[in-house]
């Protein structure tokens, strides 16, 4: 019955900003007649559930009653005529409209927040509910091509306007049978199938030369990698999740971190091992300790670097567990005097100098 209440007062509506007023007799017999007729009708509640949901209505601020009007001869008792509101003059969203998508949708956000309710958030929001109805029957997207279907523009989804569209309306990608794509990242792989020991290196010249060295079967002493991940400096912590895409879900995997001895190599170690704890990320000790030996004096920061006490503690309580001592307290007495130490230091020269054939399974 509340559908067939629905269309009636959709279709009564006034076109204008000004009010139509209503009978109560003639709406009975119309949504009688909706309904299936009079049998229907009873079934679904009769006239008590009728005047439940006008009361309902006008709570929403759909209807109110002509005060002046009698009572019906009916009980519940309600007025004989009602007002039935039309467009908002101040451009607020008509309430039948709204109680048209509450099917599907939930709307008590824009209910309190009056402001918001604006041409173009009706737009968007009609487009959602079209879609939405139809939802079961449709594939999972990526999140940029279901923007350009619904809303015309490929970066809305991703954007403040579009997340909070979502939010307020109580909805997910999911909803709406889309998903964010993780961001790629380049990787080489050779061995194993699947990988086991995967290393990230944080600087692109050191990932392509331990590449080159993958590619001429070589390995480091006692440090065997399948596969190998550019990590880009800080964009691995986002690009990490892209793991799953390639098929490594961190269950049987060991990653291995590799990257510059300064605040933001460690930083981005400790973030990324912090912000994915399912995945067992550890450093990449023989490589680091190859680092400190090869490396005479620290190098001077270029630019400014930060570092929380908290990533430098996690750093050294690492080092100190299960690096040699001596190069342990060599890392920690650079970090300490902010020297550095680029990870380009291990050079293609010296891994090849270091490194033997890989022994083949």
């Amino acid at each position: 019955m509340k559908e067939e209440l629905q269309e009636f007062l959709l279709a009564n509506r006034p076109t204008s900003g000004k009010r139509k007023k209503i009978d109560i007799e003639q709406m009975l017999q119309d949504i009688t007649r909706a309904c299936g007729g009079v049998h229907h009708f009873e079934d679904q509640g009769g006239y008590p559930q009728l005047v439940y949901l006008l009361k309902e209505s006008e709570y929403e601020g759909m209807i109110s009653p002509v005060k002046k009007s009698p009572l019906t001869h009916r009980r519940p008792y309600i007025r004989s005529q009602y007002w039935l509101q039309g467009e908002d003059a101040n451009g607020r969203w008509n309430p039948l409209e709204v109680m048209a998508l509450r099917d599907r949708l939930s709307l008590a956000y824009y209910e309190r927040h009056p402001e918001e309710q604006t041409d173009n958030t009706w737009k968007a929001i009609q487009s959602v509910y079209t879609f939405v109805k139809d939802a079961e029957s449709r594939e999972v997207i990526p999140r940029e091509e279901r923007s350009l279907e619904l809303f015309g523009d490929e970066k809305f989804l991703s954007e403040e306007p579009g997340v909070s569209l979502l939010r307020n309306l109580s909805l997910s990608l999911q909803d709406i049978k889309a998903r964010k794509n993780e961001e790629p990242f380049i990787y080489y792989h050779v061995g194993r199938n699947p990988p086991r020991r995967i290393l990230i290196i944080e600087n692109l010249s050191t990932f392509s030369s331990w590449k080159r060295l993958m590619q001429q079967g070589r390995e480091w002493p006692s440090f065997p990698i399948d596969l190998v991940i550019y990590g880009e400096g800080k964009k691995i912590g986002k690009s990490f999740a892209y793991t799953q895409e390639i098929g490594l879900n961190g269950e049987s995997e060991r990653f291995y971190y590799f990257g510059d001895l300064d605040y933001e190599g460690v930083s981005i170690y400790v973030s990324l091992k912090e912000r994915y704890p399912t995945y067992r990320i550890k450093l990449a000790l023989p490589l680091y300790e190859e680092m400190l030996r090869q490396a005479q004096k620290g190098y001077s920061y270029t630019k400014t670097q930060r570092l929380s006490s908290h990533a430098l503690d996690v750093f050294f309580e690492e080092i100190e567990q299960e690096m040699e001592e001596e190069l342990a307290a060599k890392a920690k007495e650079f970090l300490q005097q902010v020297v550095r130490i680029p990870q380009e230091i291990l050079n293609y020269e010296r891994m090849l100098e270091g490194s033997h054939h890989a022994k083949v399974d």
